[in-house]
């Protein structure tokens, strides 16, 4: 009888670790699976307090795991330094980006430029998950362009535009 209650004993206690074990197996495979990681981010340029916001909710995604690339897109004007691209450009510079890490799409005046130019950007990086740092306006309008486009069989069908809303 007490050969038994050991049995039991062990048996109970190998059960309750082998649960225990497998609780956190699962959870920890549905957080692996949940978490979002971005091929790359893009900043669009606009109103010099924009590019600041866009460009501080980019970084705080990318230094999160949030992406492996920062593509700032917007027109680069002459001369360059002066330009809304290079402000941002030397903002992601003091916050410690790599300059190996930044890319610049340097032609778009406009949100549908900013999305065409970027994708050619983007297809060539082979990058599908991209998030975009802007305020809900912006978002939505960059969404449309990218569905219309998809639509048209312009975008890649497998491209995702994640949201990075800076309001």
């Amino acid at each position: 009888s007490t050969l038994l209650l050991r049995i039991f004993i062990l048996k109970t206690k190998f059960s309750t670790f082998y649960f225990i074990s497998l609780v956190s197996f699962i959870l920890s495979l549905l957080i692996f699976v949940s978490r979002k990681t971005l091929d790359a981010i893009m900043i669009p340029t606009g109103t010099p307090e924009a590019d600041k916001r866009r460009t501080d909710k980019a970084v705080e995604s990318y230094l999160g795991g949030g992406g492996k690339i920062l593509l700032i897109s917007g027109r680069v004007d002459k001369p360059v330094k002066t330009s809304q691209v290079y402000a941002i450009y030397k903002r992601l510079r003091n916050y410690g980006i790599k300059p190996g890490e930044i890319r610049v799409e340097g032609r778009s005046a406009n949100s549908l430029e900013n999305v065409l130019f970027s994708m050619e950007k983007f297809k060539k990086m082979g990058a599908h998950d991209i998030g975009i740092a802007s305020n809900p306006t912006h978002l939505d309008r960059f969404e449309y362009v990218v569905k219309k486009g998809k639509e048209e069989g312009i975008i890649d069908k497998d491209f995702r535009v994640h949201r990075l809303d800076t309001s």
